[in-house]
């Protein structure tokens, strides 16, 4: 199992924590993937920001402190996971858009219908299902195991 990483590592910036993250593993339960793609939303000055209309239930945890999830439900149907950087009223975060599967293939492949090999993991609602996340994620911390 890989070290946590401390909260003071999502107390930066997003763009910085963004390219930081790629390469780290996320787990749960048994399924460990490496993050390979990912996107920065910073406030106040972004558009695509689940902030950009203030707070809300839904968006609170990003406008917490750095290093916690926020989980939403895209389409009705997919869990997409968010890594909260930065300091606490700043509204900001990561997507986790694609990774790779570095173990527990057989649970990734019975979250995600059966579907195995490259295109597994390349896309933020893929990542979630692997992870078996759901919206009572949000606002976890990730800096502790």
């Amino acid at each position: 199992m890989p070290a946590v990483l401390p909260q003071s590592f999502y107390a930066r910036d997003a763009l910085i924590v963004a390219e930081a993250l790629l390469g780290k593993l996320i787990c749960h339960d048994d399924v460990v993937v490496r993050v390979t793609e990912v996107e920065a939303y910073c406030h106040p000055h972004d558009s695509a920001n689940h902030c950009r209309f203030g707070r809300t239930a839904r968006n609170e945890p990003m406008w917490g402190p750095g290093g916690h999830a926020y989980v939403y439900l895209c389409y009705g149907m997919h869990h997409m996971l968010n890594i909260v950087t930065n300091a606490p009223d700043e509204g900001a975060a990561v997507l986790i858009r694609a990774c790779e599967p570095v173990s527990g293939a057989a649970r990734i492949a019975a979250r995600r219908g059966s579907i195995r090999g490259p295109a597994v993991l390349t896309g933020p609602g893929k990542v979630g299902a692997a992870l078996g996340l759901d919206t009572s994620f949000s606002g976890r911390p990730l800096f502790k195991s």
